[in-house]
């Protein structure tokens, strides 16, 4: 088997599931790249489904949002407008339906997926929530009103993670 970096399965991911993802990026974060304007008529985040790379037998959820954050002391100073965008990645077999942990590499790429190209290493990695059923893991990254992401200040990753404990 062909070792494959969590970078070249992003450029994959985007290549092969180029339609999906950008009807998840304008329904979490509107047509241009930014929240303005976006109304949520369900509680249900926008979400999209597809074949995972290393294993075929798993198909992945990709759950994504966004909250504004307007001037919160605890996330940190970001431009005026800018938000934070929430992305679940989780798998269930495509047969079962039974919940299944994709491949770390895997996972991670899907969780950087929906940043901006070059950007994907500005995306926080925060974990599955351990107190919860859910084998979900919660990635998260700052998006600027330009539509590039902005560098998450280290001392506000432990805010981040503080909300709730992540494995």
């Amino acid at each position: 088997m062909t070792v494959v970096t969590s970078d070249e399965l992003v450029d994959r991911i985007r290549t092969r599931h180029h339609r999906i993802l950008d009807k998840l990026r304008v329904r979490a974060l509107g047509e241009r790249g930014t929240p303005e304007g976006i109304r949520r008529t369900t509680g249900i985040p926008p979400h999209a489904a597809a074949r995972s790379f290393l294993d075929p037998t798993l198909e992945v959820t990709v759950f994504a949002s966004h909250m504004s954050l307007g001037v919160d002391p605890t996330i940190g100073a970001y431009p005026t407008g800018s938000v934070l965008v929430l992305v679940s990645v989780s798998a269930h077999h495509v047969r079962t339906r039974a919940t299944r942990l994709l491949p770390e590499q895997e996972l991670d790429a899907w969780g950087r997926v929906l940043g901006p190209v070059g950007y994907e290493d500005y995306t926080l990695r925060l974990g599955r929530v351990l107190s919860s059923p859910s084998t979900a893991t919660h990635y998260r990254h700052v998006l600027g009103p330009d539509g590039y992401v902005c560098a998450i200040d280290p001392r506000h990753e432990h805010a981040m993670r503080a909300a709730t404990t992540y494995s």
